[in-house]
């Protein structure tokens, strides 16, 4: 919970200064849609729940309440791949993404136009693990994803269809951050697109590693 200092004055010029405790924003949402740990295994991907890119990946993250006015740093979160047994890798990779906030949402951002730290057919965990070094002005959270790069269609594969969806959906600019057609992270969707999307054909639905 968070303190939420309350002020008043009074009739003689006199300021009353009284606390209550809100509880902090909890994380409900994401774009794509977060695999939440734990359940069945396989866990049920959601539509729309892949990471779709092979270069400059975009996750927003949108929270139930208000988030705090600066950014997370990326000592305060943890991205790390998931490994066998429940385990994590050892590299957190946050480092290698900036951090927005847009009223109750949260974009994580890479901007490296050459390299990706999420590869193809992995599953990746965004974590606040609260504490001292963690993002205290929300509730600790886990947002997994597997990323099937090309997957277009949302349906967590990369097959001809997702080919042929990016082929009918040229876009020259400003095509935004979350078309799932812009394979490349270029903000456009042309050849170059269809061309990537083709370079995974055919990827089919990875497991989740076991004890996640």
């Amino acid at each position: 919970e968070i303190c939420d200092p309350k002020r008043s004055q009074n009739p003689d010029g006199t300021i009353d200064i009284c606390c209550r405790c809100v509880p902090k924003p909890h994380l409900v949402s994401s774009i794509p849609a977060f695999t939440a740990p734990g359940g069945v295994q396989p866990p049920v991907v959601p539509a729309k729940g892949s990471l779709w890119r092979d270069l400059r990946h975009v996750i927003r993250l949108t929270f139930d309440g208000a988030l705090p006015a600066t950014p997370p740093t990326a000592a305060q979160l943890d991205i790390r791949e998931l490994l066998t047994g429940g385990a994590f890798g050892a590299t957190n990779l946050s480092a290698s993404f900036t951090y927005e906030i847009a009223g109750n949402t949260l974009r994580i951002r890479e901007p490296s136009t050459t390299t990706t730290v999420l590869e193809h057919r992995k599953w990746y965990a965004i974590r606040n693990l609260g504490g001292a070094g963690g993002w205290t002005g929300v509730a600790n959270f886990e947002a997994q994803f597997p990323v099937q790069a090309g997957d277009a269609q949302g349906n967590n594969n990369v097959n001809s269809n997702d080919v042929l969806t990016i082929n009918s959906s040229f876009c020259l600019v400003n095509c935004g951050d979350q078309n799932r057609n812009d394979i490349d992270g270029g903000n456009t969707v042309n050849s170059n697109d269809v061309l990537r999307a083709n370079s995974h054909i055919t990827s089919f639905p990875v497991s989740r590693p076991s004890g996640h």
